[in-house]
């Protein structure tokens, strides 16, 4: 289930926007008619809701935000099979007038995910950055939070990389949480295997991304 999507650097996007689901919770007819899901972070009650309404002049960025989410998938299903630039259905550029000249793009995806063997609801969060220069990954990681009843628990690490070095724990890593998996919805985490013009995902999922 999608709850958050956060980008910056990204085609015509500058400064890091967000669009969002996740909201405080209220009591209205409305509200609660278009509402999905519920939980409480930090004893508040917040709503994930339906649908959200995109709107904006024209060359507002409006199609790229749209086009971050399916750059963002298909650097999770596919990247591991590429070998070239134009293998990618969508090739990244930085905002051209940035005075700075970054050339990294960076998203976050936020998603919650039931575990029905443990009867408790997980909120992951996806990170991502890319050099839109060389298709090479600066930064990724994968964390989740235990949905409590009154709270989020403290986020867990699935992994976490620079470029193509994963930092060494000097307590041991816990298990990842997909170990207690459904059939239908898991996730693979798999060895990195650089390419001279980029370097894959390490997350992966077998079938397909809800959230996205």
């Amino acid at each position: 289930m999608f709850s958050k999507i956060t980008v910056s650097n990204f085609f015509s996007i500058h400064d890091e926007i967000s669009l969002t689901l996740d909201h405080s919770y209220s009591p209205a007819d409305i509200f609660n008619q278009n509402t999905l899901y519920t939980y409480y972070d930090n004893q508040k009650k917040r709503s994930i809701l339906n649908g959200a309404i995109l709107y904006g002049a024209n060359a507002s960025g409006k199609t790229n935000l749209l086009y971050a989410f399916e750059f963002t998938r298909t650097m999770i299903q596919k990247s591991h099979t590429y070998t070239e630039k134009t293998d990618f259905n969508i090739t990244p550029n930085a905002f051209k007038f940035s005075p700075t000249k970054e050339t990294i793009s960076r998203f976050t995806i936020t998603f919650i995910e039931p575990n029905f063997q443990e009867n408790q609801d997980i909120q992951y969060t996806y990170k991502l950055a890319i050099d839109t220069q060389n298709l090479e990954i600066q930064e990724e990681s994968l964390t989740y939070k235990k949905i409590l009843k009154t709270t989020l628990s403290k986020p867990i690490i699935v992994f976490e990389r620079l470029k193509s070095q994963i930092p060494k724990k000097k307590h041991p890593t816990k298990k990842p949480f997909h170990q207690n998996r459904t059939r239908e919805h898991h996730i693979q985490i798999h060895p990195v295997h650089a390419h001279p013009r980029h370097q894959q995902s390490l997350f992966q999922q077998r079938n397909h991304i809800p959230c996205l």
